[in-house]
């Protein structure tokens, strides 16, 4: 997700080394979640695999400075805190406490919950409110453990609808612990223009092909499971329970991380939207979990 058209020697994500085909997933991966239907898919490893992380989105429990799962902002000083300036992105990532420029909150929510699903929700806000939001246009969310969960090694799968639309950018992810970049391991990214595609990839000083482009389908008509296995020897992406790509894992990607989902506006990648993309756009998560990788 993270790129750097500010800051030197970091490739651009839209970087791929190819692509593939996956046919379309089994209908229960349209399905709302109910029961067994939402269990995660689980990939064969050498390891045992144990559940560490689950947010089935039943609740919604946010950051408050003691309490809460997930955060809504970056650890970045000034604006990058609630937007990724260098990729150039148009949307602020706001929570309902944000006030921008302001004293009292602006009256924001990008976040709703229904039937055990979260939206993810971007909008277009009124001159007014953007011009306490340092003219951002653009008013999305943002949900990271980095305060709360963090773990080296193990399977991480979420379960979501992706929008449709110039310049939506949704992404689910994993950032180290330490704060630095990269490593990175982008579980899956989307280009909204680009509905039946989802691209897989990795950051790193010392691997140079970051980004895989994976033919689906359809990314925004059903759910699919994006899940990716990280361990010593290899790092190996997954799609509707299916190996998209494996990669050996590279020697600065050993180390704690924690996982980031969101739904970014534009940028150099995903462009700007146009008068066909429509707001609000969602995009729908069914569930975040993580296994841990405990010996056999």
């Amino acid at each position: 997700m993270v790129s750097a058209l500010a800051l030197g020697g970091i490739m651009l994500a839209g970087a791929f080394l190819g692509s593939t085909m996956l046919q379309s997933a089994p209908a229960v991966a349209a399905a709302a979640k109910t029961g067994a239907e939402a269990r995660s898919f689980l990939p064969e490893t050498p390891y045992t695999l144990r559940e560490s992380f689950s947010d089935e989105f039943d609740a919604l429990s946010l950051w408050d400075g003691q309490t809460g799962t997930w955060a809504t902002q970056f650890y970045y000083d000034g604006i990058a805190n609630r937007t990724l300036t260098s990729n150039g992105e148009l949307q602020m990532y706001v929570d309902p406490g944000f006030a921008g420029t302001g004293s009292q909150p602006l009256g924001l929510n990008p976040f709703e919950l229904h039937d055990g699903v979260l939206d993810i929700v971007a909008t277009r806000v009124p001159d007014q409110i953007s011009r306490q939001m340092w003219d951002y246009r653009y008013a999305s969310g943002l949900l990271t453990t980095r305060r709360t969960f963090t773990q080296t090694y193990g399977y991480f799968e979420t379960r979501a609808k992706l929008p449709e639309g110039m310049g939506l950018w949704p992404a689910f992810w994993l950032l180290p612990e330490d704060g630095s970049w990269p490593p990175e391991i982008d579980v899956m990214e989307q280009l909204g223009r680009e509905p039946s595609v989802a691209y897989v990839g990795v950051h790193s000083d010392v691997y140079a092909d970051h980004t895989l482009r994976v033919e689906l389908g359809e990314t925004t008509e059903n759910f699919h499971t994006y899940g990716v296995l990280w361990d010593p020897e290899h790092v190996t992406w997954f799609i509707d329970g299916r190996q998209v790509r494996q990669i050996a894992t590279p020697s600065d990607m050993h180390k704690p991380m924690y996982m980031l989902v969101n739904l970014a506006i534009g940028g150099g990648w995903a462009w700007e939207p146009n008068e066909l993309t429509r707001f609000p756009a969602r995009m729908s998560v069914d569930y975040v979990r993580a296994y841990a990788l405990d010996p056999r």
